[in-house]
């Protein structure tokens, strides 16, 4: 199954998974058969599911769904400019 981790304790070594069927599914870090370091919010996963528990979890990709920094701050510098220029009040308009 597919899913995304939506947290992980890095303390507790335990987490939960949205899966694609709308459940949550809690795992343990002895659940992620590799790269634990790519285990965080958002991160992308291939699990098996055994009742409410991801097993056997697999990273998809290397990048969290989240967006990165970069397109982040580009868009936050566009939104100042957008607020200093005045164009931002057609929309409330």
């Amino acid at each position: 199954m597919q899913g995304t981790v939506l947290n992980f304790d890095r303390s507790t070594e335990t987490g939960s998974i949205g899966g694609i069927d709308g459940m949550r599914y809690a795992f343990k870090a002895s659940s992620v058969q590799r790269d634990l370091q790519a285990i965080g919010s958002g991160a992308r996963v291939s699990f098996a599911a055994a009742g409410l528990e991801a097993l056997a979890i697999i990273p998809t990709d290397r990048e969290p769904a989240s967006m990165s920094r970069k397109p982040r701050l580009a868009a936050s510098f566009f939104a100042i400019a957008l607020v200093g220029l005045g164009l931002h009040g057609f929309y409330f308009a």
